[in-house]
């Protein structure tokens, strides 16, 4: 049994006490820049206090029930843990102003919150999610911030997709369904990512699936266009059309009118009909309820067979490479090749967005695809390509555009930055948009001052700055970041589980996510939790076992962030009751598996 007598207990809190107010004390000399003081000397004492306690003295403290009641305000936990053990007079409490603080860090980069014990909500957002009917689902079920990443699309799409939002809130304040200030928009920069290059294109049938009930009745239906111009799918989808059709001979159009049926015999041999909803100038708007596989050339038929549109134009998708345990991956360093599947005794090949990045590989070092799917090594490579070897999945799976690679044996920092050219260009769209914007693979405090740098060219703007913690440098350098991010008004952290577990290991995510939480509290730094949050709930509509203990502990962050999926707004109507529980629980002292008082018979 690890014990200590009074005295020595007594004699080693006072010297931790010592050492977290002398650390404290130095942050105006290390870190003249910093906005919030206070909160620098609270990381160091609590970096201090962190660096010398010892296992066997936390141990005889706990054994006595004594621990550091608050990260939030370090010297004077301490203060508090020495007056248990009689060595200090009783502090006094906190001022108000200590105890609100990192509430009021958080209100500064997300906003206000909508429920006051609850984490905000934020949610990946693309063209295709942007209509405004769908965004009103999503606001009134508990988004409170709209996440748009600059690594897909372009400006134009991204302001489609802010003005779709703003469009949803004036509609839902006019019905008096929304009382919120306003929806906060966060932008990723794309950063140094490497992703898979462009893949070859080839038509595939488009499925338009139908969501039923346990009765079999559909839940919504499908609103489309069937229309003779070569419009495309694309920017259809902020007009509120979940598809587009293009069809011929245009001429037959005229002769249709509102409640008409056109019939068609779908991939699966299954008929199906569209109703036509209303005749627009850009074509016939639709509408479908029964899942639907249409192909290239199927026929639209009238109710009685006379008039006939055939379906063209397909919009043409990337071909797909699947790959398991075995294969092997030609990976080529060119960011324009067009990746193809297996040709006969030619493997598969692709092409990747940063060959720069590839710079140091080695033979043996591991490629991770998408978040770690599908695991390689490297088995042969040169100037031109890498060859490398699959050794998980045991199953295909297939390979897509744009899925992130990791290097995790590279020091890919060393020849890529933190900022791109494109983050450069994109900065000023962000800066005159947004209200948060999050600087991707982050690896020290260097490249916050390099932000703060290109921030002054915009001096009007007061934009929130969160660092997304996605490498093993930046674990290695984070309280460096920390200290760095204090010097910006506005500053949060972002914990990117998808590559950050890849970085560092699996089995050490969970412990890292938990210190990163603890030092962002000494900080007063509010902390967003990303990737896979009920991500099964949200593409399956099923939550996983693993996901609801998960989301016990993602509660305690400020900010909690969804990726996209079909069943998005059950996935926020779902989060928010079960975040009401668990705080129910946490704050206000109830218990669920709290038995009924007992009865006590004579």
């Amino acid at each position: 049994m690890c014990d200590f007598s009074h005295d020595e207990l007594v004699k080693l809190a006072w010297t931790l006490y010592e050492k977290a107010v002398n650390q404290a004390a130095l942050a105006p000399f290390m870190h003249p820049r910093v906005l919030h003081p206070f909160s620098a000397q609270n990381l160091l004492a609590y970096l201090a206090y962190k660096n010398n306690i010892h296992s066997k003295f936390a141990t005889a403290l706990r054994n006595r029930g004594l621990c550091l009641s608050s990260e939030q305000y370090v010297i004077q936990s301490l203060r508090t843990l020495c007056s248990h053990l009689d060595s200090f007079p009783p502090p006094s409490p906190p001022s108000q102003e200590v105890h609100a603080l990192s509430r009021e860090r958080s209100e500064d980069v997300f906003g206000k919150r909508r429920y006051p014990n609850l984490p905000h909500v934020m949610v990946t957002l693309d063209s295709q999610m942007a209509s405004p009917s769908a965004i009103k689902r999503f606001l009134l079920n508990g988004m409170s911030i709209a996440r748009i990443n600059c690594a897909y699309g372009e400006a134009s799409a991204w302001k489609k997709v802010i003005d779709a939002i703003r469009c949803a809130e004036d509609q839902l304040r006019r019905k008096g369904e929304y009382e919120e200030k306003k929806c906060q928009i966060y932008m990723d920069l794309s950063g140094p990512k490497i992703r898979i290059g462009p893949l070859q294109k080839t038509t595939y049938p488009l499925k338009l699936g139908i969501k039923k009930d346990r009765f079999g009745r559909p839940l919504e239906k499908k609103k489309g266009l069937i229309s003779w111009q070569p419009t495309t799918t694309k920017r259809l989808y902020d007009e509120e059309y979940d598809f587009i059709l293009h069809t011929c001979p245009c001429e037959q159009f005229r002769y249709f009118s509102e409640g008409d049926f056109l019939y068609f015999i779908d991939l699966r041999n299954k008929r199906r009909k569209f109703l036509i909803t209303e005749i627009s100038p850009s074509g016939l708007v639709v509408s479908l309820e029964e899942t639907a596989y249409i192909y290239e050339n199927t026929k639209l038929s009238s109710t009685d067979g006379q008039i006939e549109l055939l379906v063209t134009n397909l919009e043409k998708s990337p071909i797909q490479i699947k790959v398991k345990k075995g294969d092997f991956l030609k990976i080529y360093l060119n960011s324009e090749m067009e990746g193809f599947p297996v040709a006969g005794p030619i493997a598969a090949c692709l092409s990747v967005s940063l060959p720069e990045a590839f710079a140091s590989v080695r033979e043996g070092d591991r490629i991770f695809i998408d978040d770690g799917k599908i695991q390689s090594v490297v088995r042969e490579h040169n100037d031109e390509f890498i060859v490398a070897e699959i050794l998980s999945p045991d199953m295909s799976l297939t390979i897509k555009e744009n899925k992130g690679i990791n290097l995790p044996d590279c020091k890919v920092h060393l020849t890529v930055p933190a900022l791109t050219e494109k983050d450069e260009k994109d900065l000023a769209f962000i800066c005159e948009h947004a209200d948060i914007a999050g600087i991707s693979f982050v690896h020290g405090p260097e490249d916050l001052r390099k932000l703060q740098e290109l921030l002054q060219r915009y001096p009007k703007k007061e934009l929130a700055v969160v660092a997304k913690i996605e490498t093993k440098e930046a674990i290695h350098n984070f309280s460096s970041i920390l200290l760095e991010g204090l010097t910006f008004s506005k500053f949060g952290i972002m914990i990117a589980r998808g590559d950050l577990a890849i970085e560092i290991g699996f089995q050490q995510l969970p412990v890292v996510q938990e210190e990163i939480l603890s030092l962002c509290r000494a900080s007063h730094v509010p902390v967003i939790l990303a990737t896979q949050v009920l991500e099964s709930l949200a593409k399956k509509g099923i939550p996983s076992r693993s996901e609801l203990a998960d989301l016990s502990f993602g509660s305690e962050f400020d900010c909690l962030m969804l990726n996209k999926g079909p069943f998005m707004k059950e996935t926020l109507s779902f989060l928010t009751d079960a975040l009401f529980v668990i705080s129910q629980v946490k704050e206000q002292n109830e218990m669920i598996t709290r038995p009924s008082p007992f009865t006590l018979h004579p």
